[in-house]
């Protein structure tokens, strides 16, 4: 499939390809999965030949061809057992970004899962996605436009390496909460801090994959976590709904973030004053 998109400085389209099959191996269905998405700028807008200021949104990208995403794994899920294993490289979103490693552990994930009281809980260690943000914990196989909005890029995180625990009921409320090292490697924390967050939600359905949602599906949700790095502190807030009626699909969110400066003084601070930063974001697809 196909995605084309238009930012501030070209114009570009994104070519998505996923491939997956699945083996059993006693009761455990594992699941391959390869994802490629590459971009073709057919016309840039910049003033000068070589390049123009970005800001945020803009990866200024030239004319030409990039890889947006390439990523292989492998996926499981049995009756009390799940886990998730991927590899990659992700091209940086702006001219803002980090640059990453070319190949990097995008997800490592394992988890259990048992029925407790009138719902299912979910006990998981590793690599995942933080539950704050709707948009990001959309796979972006599932994106509308193969890229995420500034607000959720900017203002919510994506991956997080520590605890995550989750409770859902068989009426549509989930409530997730984790504990994740905020900063380091895959492999360690290189501080003391915590990033805490959690997430509460209802859904009449499946609303994280647009392919999968019935009309009349709803679904609404709140975040919010705290984040002790080690020269600052942060603060989030998001919201977000998400609706089909019909042939057409509404989502929206918004998200405020509030970044403190302290700590210690042999790290950088990421603001010199307390900073507020909100964002918000909409689609509408039929």
């Amino acid at each position: 499939m196909t995605f084309c998109r238009r930012h501030a400085l070209s114009t570009s389209c994104t070519l998505a390809l996923l491939i997956s099959g699945s083996a059993r191996a006693g009761d455990l269905e594992v699941t391959p999965t390869l994802q490629l998405q590459s971009r073709v700028t057919v016309w840039d807008q910049d003033e000068s030949g070589q390049a123009d200021p970005y800001g945020y949104g803009d990866p200024e990208d030239d004319v030409g061809i990039g890889i947006e995403r390439a990523r292989v794994g492998l996926n499981g899920r049995g009756e009390h057992l799940m886990f998730d294993v991927t590899v990659g490289t992700t091209a940086p979103y702006d001219g803002l970004s980090e640059p990453g490693p070319v190949v990097d552990i995008v997800s490592a994930y394992a988890a259990s899962e048992w029925t407790l009281g009138p719902g299912d809980v979910e006990l998981g260690l590793g690599t995942r996605r933080v539950p704050f943000s709707r948009e990001r914990m959309q796979s972006s196989r599932n994106l509308l436009f193969q890229e995420r909005s500034v607000n959720a890029q900017w203002l919510a995180p994506t991956w997080g390496l520590g605890a995550t625990a989750d409770y859902a009921l068989e009426n549509g409320l989930k409530v997730s909460a984790g504990a994740y090292n905020g900063g380091g490697s895959l492999f360690a924390d290189n501080n003391d801090g915590l990033m805490m967050a959690a997430r509460l939600e209802w859904a009449n359905g499946e609303t994280y994959d647009p392919r999968r949602t019935e009309p009349g599906t709803f679904g609404v949700g709140a975040g919010a976590l705290q984040n002790w790095d080690v020269s600052s502190t942060t603060t989030g807030y998001a919201a977000d709904v998400f609706a089909r009626l019909g042939p057409i699909q509404v989502q929206a969110e918004g998200a405020l973030t509030s970044i403190t400066p302290g700590g210690t003084s042999e790290a950088p601070q990421p603001v010199t004053d307390p900073t507020t930063s909100l964002g918000a974001s909409g689609t509408v697809s039929y």
